[in-house]
């Protein structure tokens, strides 16, 4: 074991520390797909929900109904 001093701290990762700014950039680049990623993205929490907002719609797939 280590002696007091020499221990580190062992800090909680916490999505609330980065800022929401480069989370919607990560959202912007993985949601290029139908709209699946980001739809799931703002499922996760109320905080990616915000992050995600912006791109869930930047790309939308239209196919073709079916009987």
């Amino acid at each position: 074991m280590f002696p007091v001093y020499l221990r580190r701290k062992r800090t909680r990762f916490r999505i609330e520390n980065i800022p929401l700014e480069i989370w919607e950039r990560i959202c912007s680049f993985a949601c290029t797909d139908d709209g699946y990623t980001g739809l799931s993205l703002s499922k996760v929490s109320r905080y990616f929900r915000n992050a995600s907002r912006l791109c869930r719609l930047q790309s939308v797939a239209i196919r073709e109904a079916t009987d």
